[in-house]
């Protein structure tokens, strides 16, 4: 069956047991064929006496030839034990086991050391009977046949040794492995309970253990990012008017809350100190935030090495509270959740990946720009219930899966998805914006939603400026409708927009007002016409 892993002896790992048998095999074979013929002398000798013993009838050979399967299997069992395999499915993370050594390896190897020596005795001892002087040629015999013996014997206990320490060296391997999975639970465990220490300095240290934990322990690397995303959904609230610039407070907002505190009467020592420490935790955030993002590249970037990339990270820090949060270029991130988080200053996911569906539902950015150019959220984004405070754009970003965008922007949010790919179903039903967006040159290869999309209700344009479009394209439906289903009433822009029409598919589209389709007099977008015809977006007279 497909799913049934192979055995571990049998697995490529140990293909030198394989081709130890291959050689075995060809060494016989070349012997056969030109080894003198005083090499098999003794073996035709063994065969001749266990032929006047009558072993070579019909039954006598059934059973030898089962008593040598066994001992095969038997053996085979054994050298698998010897070298620390096993016939068992493991896991890679298992370790191979150990067994004791079987009695009745013992005894077969006493009885093949006695039976060999037996063997070359007596073989030794025919050819002394033919010598000239037979005495001195019976010693000489008894002396070698000896040696065989101890030769052997030898040859078995060399083996032992080398089982020993093969012993010798995996429990040492044990030992080293175990104490250093030890030390470093030790370090996590302690580096934990530092996160809570009241001191910053400890909680900065804390954290610096922790991603040299994880950068010499794979295996405890999601962990880790685990710890340090929860380290962050922790309630944080920044300080008033300390270090304001770095989380994105404009110029005027500074100013007025340092009129605000001049006025305010002096703060008691309690409250600086409070102040003070909100500060301090501010430093150890950032701080936690430059550890989670200098990973998740397998690009270099300044500050940050390519070899330092954890690849297939999953990211909670939903409910987070976030500061100048950027993500190095070439960040690969296999689950991102940012639902209900807070960004303070200027955000940036630019030329992120996001493997999995990203969430950011209900999130809220504060004051500075955020930046999506030319990410790719593979499985598509979450965007309702945002509220954008500042400039954001998504030049250039492609979404393979669904994307829903619905939520509050301010009167200094402007926003930009120009040159922006849709591969799935797109909806921007109740999304509101202060300032008309640009999707010029952006391509909706499925349906592309726009309802309750106006003056009052989603988009609010008291600037007069018009919703741009130009030169993008539709390949599904689109619809541009309001509640009841009326026309969309809103200033927009369509020069240069084309509609891909298959009559093979149904497709719905509802254009703003003023706003109509013409079929276009030649293909001008490259598209094959037995696949669909091409109408422009063209001003209604």
């Amino acid at each position: 069956m497909a799913g049934e892993s192979r055995p571990v002896w049998a697995s490529w790992k140990h293909y030198e047991i394989q081709l130890g048998i291959a050689g075995s095999v060809a060494l016989a074979a070349g012997l056969q064929a030109w080894a003198p013929p005083a090499l098999f002398k003794p073996i035709k000798w063994a065969f001749e006496v266990l032929k006047s013993w009558g072993l070579f009838t019909f039954p006598a050979l059934v059973s030898v030839f089962g008593l040598v399967l066994l001992l095969a299997v038997r053996l085979l069992r054994g050298l698998r034990i010897t070298l620390g395999l096993s016939n068992t499915r493991q896991t890679r993370a298992e370790a191979p086991q150990i067994r004791p050594l079987r009695w009745q390896l013992v005894a077969i190897a006493i009885v093949a050391i006695s039976l060999i020596t037996w063997l070359a005795f007596n073989w030794l001892l025919e050819i002394a009977a033919k010598a000239n002087d037979s005495s001195s040629a019976r010693i000489e015999a008894i002396r070698t046949a000896l040696t065989i013996g101890a030769g052997t014997g030898g040859a078995v206990a060399l083996m032992l040794n080398a089982r020993r320490q093969w012993l010798a060296e995996h429990a040492q391997t044990h030992t080293e492995s175990d104490s250093a999975q030890q030390r470093a639970n030790e370090l996590y465990v302690q580096s934990v309970e530092q996160l809570g220490h009241e001191k910053a300095p400890v909680r900065l240290g804390a954290l610096y253990a922790l991603e040299q934990l994880a950068q010499t322990n794979t295996n405890q690397r999601q962990t880790v990012i685990n710890v340090l995303c929860a380290y962050l959904r922790i309630p944080f609230t920044p300080p008033s008017t300390s270090n304001v610039l770095l989380y994105g407070v404009s110029n005027d907002e500074i100013e007025s809350l340092q009129e605000d505190k001049e006025t305010q009467p002096e703060e008691s020592p309690s409250e600086s100190t409070t102040e003070a420490e909100k500060e301090q935790e501010l430093h150890v955030r950032l701080a936690a935030q430059q550890i989670l993002t200098r990973h998740l590249s397998n690009e270099a970037n300044p500050g940050h090495l390519a070899a330092d990339y954890w690849p297939g990270i999953d990211i909670d820090l939903r409910g987070a509270t976030l500061f100048d949060f950027t993500l190095p270029k070439g960040a690969n991130i296999n689950v991102g959740q940012f639902s209900q988080a807070r960004f303070y200053g200027h955000t940036s996911f630019a030329n992120a990946t996001f493997s999995s569906p990203a969430s950011f539902s209900f999130a809220e950015f504060k004051e500075e720009a955020v930046n999506f150019d030319n990410a790719w959220l593979a499985r598509g984004a979450d965007f309702e219930g945002v509220e954008f405070s500042g400039e954001t754009s998504f030049e250039k970003s492609r979404f393979g899966g669904e994307l829903s965008l619905g939520g509050d922007a301010s009167e200094h949010a402007e926003f930009s998805f120009r040159g922006t790919t849709y591969k799935k179903s797109v909806s921007f039903k109740n999304a509101t914006f202060s300032h008309a967006p640009n999707f010029s040159e952006s391509k909706f290869f499925a349906a592309a939603e726009f309802t309750d999309f106006g003056p009052g209700q989603s988009f609010s344009f008291a600037m007069r400026k018009p919703v741009i479009f130009a030169d993008s394209q539709f390949y599904g439906d689109a619809i541009f409708a309001q509640g009841l289903g009326y026309r969309l009433r809103i200033p927009a822009d369509f020069s240069g927009a084309a509609v891909r029409v298959d009559s093979t598919v149904e497709t719905k589209r509802v254009w703003p007002l003023n706003w109509k389709e013409e079929r276009l007099a030649c293909d001008s977008h490259g598209t094959d016409s037995a696949s669909g015809v091409w109408y422009k977006v063209a001003a209604e007279e």
